[in-house]
């Protein structure tokens, strides 16, 4: 991990157990899921609105 995804990592498990209450295991598990999420490329945007729910759902499925 680079130092840049590092510092991202600590300071989200940080902020979730401290300020959010969470125990630290799963601070580090959600703050690894927010990792993840942040350096995903972003979704492309479709135009028709059945599509779009697609692309949500699966990106949304993605991240978990």
């Amino acid at each position: 991990m680079n130092d840049t995804n590092r510092e991202f990592w600590e300071e989200r498990a940080a902020i979730r157990e401290f300020d959010g209450g969470q125990l630290k295991l799963e601070a580090e598990k959600a703050a690894t899921r927010d990792l993840m999420a942040w350096r995903l490329p972003p979704p492309e945007i479709p135009t028709h609105a059945s599509s779009l729910y697609n692309a949500i759902y699966s990106r949304a499925e993605r991240v978990r």
